[in-house]
């Protein structure tokens, strides 16, 4: 389930301002001797297989940026060792061109004690693939109490199934310690309220020192310090309601001279997706988010809805998030868009409340497997439409599983598409059996870039529904009772049937027929092994009258499916045909058929006889009993796969088993 392989690369370029332990080399223009092979001054390479060179074309600022290249799966990265004060307020940035798939680079500062122990780190969200240049920014961040060094660390990573190789330029790095009180975030709470939190304390605001401006100048009436925290100002009464969109919005202190670019309101998530109409926000800035958990993998991944239907789910990533939400849960929360993969992801995710716990989370939408076919490419809709979402397939075929992956299809066969374990590590609570055929699939989709192809990932055994198989149903006289006789090959969450009775094949259709049977007739429940029900009808009938039954089975869910109908014909008068006086198992025909074969057999006087059906492996898939008497059973294999089939009769005094072939 890690994300990244343990690739580090950090490059920064520093030089010492006196007086407050200020890293900076705007253009990275300041090389040591022996250049072209080595850093930049006072910065050192952790590891081999990794150069950084001068670069005069490709550059943000100056003359010069660093081209940074690695060609190994490790750690690796671009450092500097810097004297700190502890509990002091320090941002570390840089500027970072990153147009190669092969790798990422990511913003670091670890803190270490004057014994060179190391206490903590910050480590800041990943580059993405662009042809413009992203700064990298860690924000205002406090040393720790012990504190007495610094590591400025530019990152890079290795991607999965990255090519061997990757490139990327940096520039522009700067680590500066932050006097007074500046802006270190600002998010929304609400359409008309803003929260900013400063890197110092704060003994009083006035809400006529604030102004946001972007997608328009609003103004505040309130402004209050929190009553526990006094680096935190409380921003109410908004001048007009701040909308949560594409653009990017800066709040301004002028008391303090400090401002802040994030995006205000409540950002709609359908704004995160890469092929979203409206075009999506950038991956730097900080937006609030609200929507309902549909999918939590109690690992790192969260996925979050706020409105059913097309770019309105997204994958929350971070490694302790998941602890403090559950499925079902309405959140308000902070993060800031990345891209992994080509996955869409949040990160660095901050939760503001719980709204409210145990809704049904949106969705599913009902899907083609067409729409994640195994056949598209990465942000290619319509896959990406509903990348983050989730999703119903309905009536799909499981075609093959190979590592915690089955392939499917619901078309039969035209196209594909993956069911995947990204929610449910392994399966450990969710299975398909190959060969089946399912009444609908439920899960998130996303984006599996070792595939590569979107997949539905399901979230435990609940999102799978195996749809009640009907193999037979017909009516029949036994023994002088008219008797209903069906047969299921699989059935899911059955709860039971009825039966209704008509003197038409169009009576259900015109709400004219009768149930015949008083109470419910108890179904299998959940269950992949044949079953064999029978009824007797005792309402009167008339000879030379036909009638018509269907067959109504009601799920513990109280959903229901229609079967039929069937129907017979009361004789004026019943032949009675001679017993046989053997028991006897004939050949079937046609053989090899496709999907009905006769199977002929003779139950002797006295005996009940038992046919069962087995496929090659030797597993029992159907079974009947037949009272004395002769037969010519019809048997309908639609429901199974080409190949062998073996079928046994077993009586009192006779056993036997034949073989038969069915191609389809």
């Amino acid at each position: 389930m890690k994300k990244l392989v343990l690739v580090f690369s950090f490059l920064f370029v520093v030089s010492f301002a006196f007086g407050q332990n200020l890293i900076t080399n705007p253009g990275f223009e300041s090389w040591i001797v022996n250049g072209a092979g080595g850093p930049p001054d006072n910065w050192s390479l952790s590891g081999s297989s990794i150069t950084a060179t001068q670069e005069a074309t490709t550059i943000h600022g100056g003359t010069y940026s660093t081209n940074l290249t690695w060609t190994t799966s490790s750690t690796r990265y671009l450092q500097q060792l810097v004297d700190v004060t502890a509990v002091t307020n320090y941002r570390f940035s840089f500027w970072v061109l990153d147009n190669d798939t092969g790798g990422r680079a990511r913003v670091v500062i670890r803190w270490y004690n004057s014994s060179g122990g190391f206490i903590s780190g910050y480590y800041g969200g990943y580059t993405t693939d662009s042809p413009d240049w992203q700064l990298l920014d860690s924000g205002i961040q406090e040393s720790p109490a012990t504190a007495d060094s610094a590591n400025v660390e530019i990152r890079v990573y290795d991607i999965s199934g990255w090519p061997g190789t990757a490139t990327v330029y940096v520039d522009d790095a700067n680590f500066e310690e932050i006097t007074g009180a500046s802006i270190n975030n600002a998010y929304s709470i609400s359409g008309t309220a803003v929260d900013v939190n400063y890197s110092a304390d704060l003994t009083s605001v006035d809400p006529a020192d604030y102004l946001l401006t972007g997608t328009a100048d609003i103004t505040f009436t309130g402004a209050t310090i929190d009553g526990s925290d006094s680096k935190l100002v409380h921003l109410t009464g908004a001048s007009s309601s701040m909308v949560g969109d594409t653009t990017l919005d800066n709040i301004d202190d002028s008391a303090n001279t400090t401002d802040y670019d994030f995006y205000a309101g409540i950002m709609p998530i359908a704004n995160t997706n890469t092929n979203n109409p409206g075009g999506h926000i950038d991956n730097t800035h900080l937006a609030t988010y609200q929507g309902i958990v549909s999918a939590n993998d109690e690992y790192n991944n969260v996925w979050i809805s706020d409105a059913s239907g097309a770019y309105n789910g997204v994958m929350i990533y971070d490694s302790g998030f998941d602890a403090l939400v559950s499925v079902g849960d309405e959140i308000l929360f902070t993060a800031i868009r990345a891209i992994y993969n080509s996955l869409t992801e949040l990160t660095i995710p901050s939760l503001l409340s719980t709204i409210s716990s145990g809704n049904t989370p949106y969705g599913p939408d009902v899907i083609n497997g067409s729409d994640i076919s195994e056949t598209l490419s990465a942000d290619t809709n319509p896959g990406e439409t509903w990348e983050g979402q989730l999703v119903k397939i309905q009536n799909l075929y499981v075609d093959s599983y190979v590592d915690y992956d089955y392939k499917c299809t619901d078309d039969g066969g035209t196209t594909y598409f993956h069911v995947g374990d990204n929610v449910d590590y392994h399966f450990g609570l969710f299975s398909l059996t190959v060969g089946e055929t399912y009444q609908e699939i439920v899960g998130v989709v996303d984006w599996y870039n070792s595939g590569p192809y979107y997949r539905i990932n399901p979230r435990d055994n609940d999102d799978q529904i195996l749809p009640v198989t009907l193999t037979n149903f017909f009516a029949e006289f036994v023994a002088d009772n008219l008797t209903i006789l069906w047969t299921t090959q699989s059935e899911n969450n059955n709860l039971g049937w009825n039966i209704y009775r008509g003197e038409s094949d169009f009576a259900l259709e015109e709400d004219n027929t009768i149930q015949i049977n008083v109470g419910l007739i108890v179904g299998a429940g959940t269950t992949s092994e044949p079953t064999n029900y029978e009824f007797i009808d005792e309402y009167p009938v008339e000879t030379n009258n036909t009638y018509w039954y269907w067959l109504e089975s009601i799920s513990n869910s109280n959903d229901t499916e229609i079967y039929g109908p069937t129907s017979l014909t009361i004789p004026e008068e019943e032949i009675i045909p001679p017993l046989p006086t053997s028991t006897k198992l004939y050949a079937n025909y046609p053989n090899p058929f496709n999907p009905e074969t006769t199977i002929d057999l003779a139950i002797k006087e006295g005996e009940i006889g038992t046919l069962s059906i087995y496929n090659a492996k030797g597993q029992l898939i159907e079974s009947y009993k037949f009272e004395a008497g002769e037969y010519n059973f019809e048997w309908d294999a639609s429901f199974y796969s080409s190949g062998v089939y073996f079928y046994k009769l077993e009586s009192e005094s006779y056993y036997e088993t034949k073989k038969m072939l069915m191609i389809k």
